[in-house]
């Protein structure tokens, strides 16, 4: 599978992916057809994909506002860890939220969180993801029953 994250920065990708979306062309590859899911349950980020123009190079700032590359992004991973079961906590954690009656889209956000979390911490300490440190901290949140 491409990189999610890497993807979020060539916003190139999404544009043209939105603009083959829109006319109905075939789509080449799953991970496609998973990303153009992700933008067509967004529409609130429509406006944009219809805009290369305007947001190709736009800065968006994090705690102001919301990047709607990278949301999409963590969304694609989010999903691809659901449907591989990898790591397996992000199915139990998943099941567990839905048992609840939390919506699948609040609980594709709070797995995203806590990605992007931990995903955090690994870069700005320099070292690889902690996939471990990160099966332990949706395991710690089951535990709590809240997010």
């Amino acid at each position: 599978m491409s990189n999610p994250l890497e993807l979020a920065q060539n916003r190139d990708y999404y544009f043209r992916l939105w603009e083959r979306v829109q006319s109905h062309e075939p789509l080449i590859s799953p991970e496609e057809a998973l990303a153009a899911e992700v933008m067509k349950a967004h529409p609130e980020f429509h406006e944009i994909w219809n805009s290369p123009e305007l947001y190709k190079g736009r800065e968006f700032n994090g705690s102001a506002e919301e990047n709607p590359f990278l949301h999409v992004a963590m969304h694609v991973v989010i999903e691809a860890q659901l449907r591989t079961g990898e790591p397996p906590i992000v199915r139990e954690y998943a099941q567990e939220r839905l048992n609840l009656g939390i919506d699948a889209h609040e609980v594709a956000h709070e797995l995203a969180k806590t990605f992007v979390a931990q995903l955090f911490k690994a870069l700005r300490s320099g070292k690889l993801f902690d996939h471990e440190r990160y099966t332990k901290a949706l395991e710690a949140q089951l535990r709590k029953g809240t997010r």
